[in-house]
């Protein structure tokens, strides 16, 4: 027996399979070269595997993204609580069991700008969550440290890595509150 849709589920189908789905698979070849290329010296063109594992990890953290505005809070719950997710956020932060392997200069910096942009935004969610009782303390001790957040920022982009992806500023909502 065939499954049939309504017209306006197969479109929905359809644009979500070629927004989040349709990607170009990672080989086996791909995943060796990138763990370990010294097993395929014959291998002429790592950068091709290198970009392959680049391409596929940014459409996986698409689809991750997909899920967690579109799933309800249970679900997206057992995602963020996940083990996975917590060796995740280690390993980026390079805080983890698996530290990257000699990090540069440019990686140290990088590393500090996203962890100031993950500090960013977890002063914004507090800002956003706390109870009402707590939001002129909160935002007396919150305001110095955004502009030390955005201080520290700043430094490193103009005295040390040119390409930091951009700090985004988030303004916090209970700013105006006295």
């Amino acid at each position: 027996m065939v499954n049939r849709h309504k017209q306006k589920g197969k479109d929905l189908m359809e644009r979500l399979e070629s927004t989040y789905l349709i990607r170009k698979r990672v080989s086996k070849l791909d995943l060796g070269i990138i763990n370990d290329s010294s097993y395929f010296p014959e291998n002429s063109k790592p950068d091709r595997h290198y970009n392959n594992g680049v391409v596929h990890a940014r459409q996986d953290l698409k689809l991750l993204e997909f899920f967690m505005v579109q799933m309800k809070p249970r679900y997206r719950m057992k995602i963020l609580h996940s083990d996975e997710f917590k060796n995740f956020i280690e390993s980026v932060l390079d805080i983890g069991v698996t530290k990257f392997n000699k990090q540069t200069k440019e990686e140290n910096e990088s590393s500090r700008a996203f962890a100031l942009q993950l500090m960013n935004y977890s002063l914004q969610v507090m800002s956003k969550t706390m109870p009402p009782e707590f939001a002129k303390l909160l935002n007396n001790a919150i305001e110095p440290l955004d502009d030390l957040l955005s201080a520290i920022y700043e430094y490193s982009k103009n005295n040390n890595v040119k390409d930091l992806p951009r700090f985004r500023e988030l303004r916090l909502p209970n700013r105006g509150i006295a």
